[in-house]
């Protein structure tokens, strides 16, 4: 969108009136109002699984996951009545892999099912695959074979205790107690606590170890906790090659296998820790890192360094993070990886149930699954104009909840340059859970309504905070962004908005808004900026901008507020939150630039992706096919003259004809 574009010709109304005379608009925010709830209490919406290929022969192609008790059993046995999903020439044992729906706690669970070739789950930054003895993990070209390590002594599991929550500083006084084993940690601490509080501890130590210890026969469950640390041995992966997407530079040299084969290159304990993977024979800059955030399973694990990895096939390097936690090993790789194409990935074990969630991806024979919370996709063209400024995000899995799915999906409309709609894109949903976090997260809330509300608020002022800090030294630091995003958290769709994208879900083919554009010319929009001391003219702030919410465009914050007669930004980055809770007439969220809307009203929009994907078979309605359809539409049917970017997250396996 351009900052000076054409204004849109259609008054917008006001914020205490309808949308328009064709669409119902949902209802503002007010945790006050609503119930106060744990995250346990909130429906947990639609459960459905998709699983989508993205790599092999039949990439692209989706299956929603058999919830029946037969599960899902993927196999090359055409002959065999327990193959649910039987696929040819790609490499899969006649039964390879099976996934199993529990209807009592809506999971669904991954298994090998006796392959030669294995079934494997890609690591992921924000949650954590459990690991044991006998696994093996590809990461780039290479295999790091996971093998049964040291045994940790009766001495050494006081210390290794201490060690996991970072107490080492208690070892001489437990040793001093005559706490000889874990076991007697288990019987004696808690009752013995009290009597050290006066001498030894201080009050801020006696609570730091009376919560350690509360945890033991959980975390430590008897004759169930490993009694061996892990050890990680690496070699070279055989005929394979570079699993990574990032495209090498053409001076790079070539990985040299002889220099990876190390043997073992760490051996964790119960503490955990960071094995450093290094990319052979590569020299280059490490990516920005993401802000550090805490894992929301239940894996502690720690930045201590145990050794380093030379991994053939990457071009940056990685962590990789070992954690423990209710009797298990678990792994997962750093913050940095969320927005890397270089995968690893861990071997199921004979007998492993994988709980699998969304955003998580498995690979058997030549194939590489997704799977998905919802059936969603986007689409954009550049159009007309002579840059493309938009970017969009889907996000299934935010990773902030064990207790119910929490997604995010994002659209966000960049002017001015490409600065701050990228920042804003690879910014804004990790500020969002930085701010749940720091409430203490999702699954510990007693309120969580109103945590949900004020984190989207916190996140949105966050990033805007972050971008105008940086933006003095960017290329185009005067640009800005329009947002709009959709938190689903079980059953509770959040809309947050800054600017005029927009989001629509259709309700029994209704289209019922959950943003309402940010126009200089909306009553309230124009009392609040000249309030501020500033004017509209022309539809625009100052005459020249065509929003009056948006990320960025200092020029109507920081720099304004230097005139006298301003006393306030004019243009802000505070959204209007509206929520929703989803119900069965509910059929599919729409959300779009601009650009889109330009030559759309809100119900044709819904109109026309409600007939697109009636037109195609039940279980087969594919969001990609539908999304590029109207984008399609847009651009070169209705002639729109901006960049146009849609996403489509679909509630259904099939939509119905209006007709039936």
């Amino acid at each position: 969108m351009a900052a000076t574009g054409e204004a849109d010709d259609r008054p917008p109304a006001a914020e205490d009136v309808e949308a328009s005379a064709e669409a119902d608009l949902a209802r503002v925010a007010s945790p006050a109002g609503m119930e106060r709830v744990r995250m346990e209490q909130i429906s947990s919406g639609p459960v459905d699984f998709v699983a989508r290929c993205v790599q092999g022969l039949f990439a692209g192609r989706f299956i929603y996951i058999n919830r029946t008790p037969q599960g899902e059993l993927f196999g090359s046995d055409r002959s065999s009545n327990s193959v649910t999903m039987y696929i040819e020439n790609a490499g899969l044992a006649p039964s390879h892999a099976e996934i199993k729906f529990n209807v009592g706690t809506c999971q669904y669970f991954l298994r090998d099912a006796g392959s030669d070739d294995g079934t494997w789950i890609r690591i992921r930054w924000n949650r954590s695959v459990e690991l044991a003895a006998g696994q093996e993990m590809r990461i780039g070209n290479s295999l790091i074979e996971v093998r049964e390590g040291p045994a940790i002594t009766a001495e050494e599991e006081v210390a290794q205790w201490l060690a996991a929550y970072q107490l080492q500083k208690f070892a001489p006084l437990l040793r001093e107690k005559g706490f000889k084993s874990l076991a007697e940690v288990q019987e004696r601490l808690l009752e013995e606590l009290p009597s050290m509080l006066s001498t030894d501890l201080s009050n801020e130590d006696y609570q730091v170890m009376e919560s350690a210890a509360k945890e033991i026969d959980r975390m430590w469950p008897s004759n169930a906790f490993p009694a061996h640390k892990l050890e990680f041995y690496i070699r070279p992966a055989e005929g394979t090659t570079p699993t990574s997407g990032i495209v090498p530079p053409e001076d790079a040299p070539p990985p040299d296998s002889d220099e990876c084969s190390q043997g073992v290159v760490a051996s964790v304990g119960w503490a955990g820790g960071t094995i450093s993977l290094i990319p052979a024979g590569v020299t280059v800059k490490e990516p920005d890192n993401l802000p550090d955030l805490p894992l929301t399973t239940s894996a502690t694990s720690k930045d201590v360094p145990v050794g380093q990895a030379l991994i053939s096939g990457w071009l940056y390097p990685e962590q990789l993070k070992i954690g423990y936690s209710f009797g298990r090993y678990y792994v997962h790789l750093s913050e940095q990886s969320s927005e890397s194409e270089q995968r690893g990935w861990v071997r199921l074990r004979p007998d492993q149930q994988h709980w699998l969630m969304p955003q998580d991806f498995f690979s058997i024979g030549t194939l590489v699954f997704q799977v998905l919370r919802f059936n969603a996709a986007s689409y954009s063209e550049q159009g007309f104009r002579a840059t493309m400024e938009d970017e969009d995000i889907l996000v299934q899995d935010l990773a902030t909840s064990n207790w119910r799915q929490c997604s995010y999906f994002g659209i966000y409309d960049g002017h001015g340059g490409r600065d701050c709609v990228n920042f804003v894109r690879r910014r804004l949903h990790i500020n969002i859970i930085a701010a749940l976090h720091s409430r203490g997260g999702l699954d510990k809330s007693l309120q969580v309504h109103q945590d949900l509300h004020d984190s989207l608020l916190q996140g949105f002022l966050k990033t805007d905070q972050q971008f105008l800090g940086l933006s003095q030294g960017m290329e185009n630091g005067g640009s800005g962004s329009t947002a709009v995003v959709a938190c689903i958290v079980g059953g509770w769709v959040w809309c947050a908005n800054v600017g005029d994208s927009r989001a629509l879900l259709c309700r029994n083919g209704r289209a019922l808004q959950l943003s309402l554009d940010h126009k200089p010319s909306r009553a309230d929009e124009s009392k609040r900026i000249e309030e501020a001391g500033g004017f509209v003219s022309f539809h625009r702030v100052l005459g020249r901008l065509a929003v009056s919410r948006a990320f960025g465009d200092e020029e109507y914050k920081v720099g304004v507020t230097k005139s006298d007669s301003v006393t306030q930004p004019l243009v802000i980055a505070e959204p209007e939150i509206r929520v929703e809770q989803l119900c069965p007439e509910d059929e599919f969220l729409f959300m779009a630039c601009d650009g889109l809307f330009a030559v759309f009203s809100c119900q044709e929009a819904v109109d026309f992706l409600h007939a697109r994907l009636a037109a195609m078979p039940p279980n087969e309605q594919d969001p990609q096919k539908a999304v590029q359809d109207i984008v399609h539409e847009a651009i070169h049917e209705r002639r729109s003259r901006d960049n146009v970017t849609a996403l489509l997250v679909t509630f259904r396996r099939a939509v119905l004809s209006k007709r039936q």
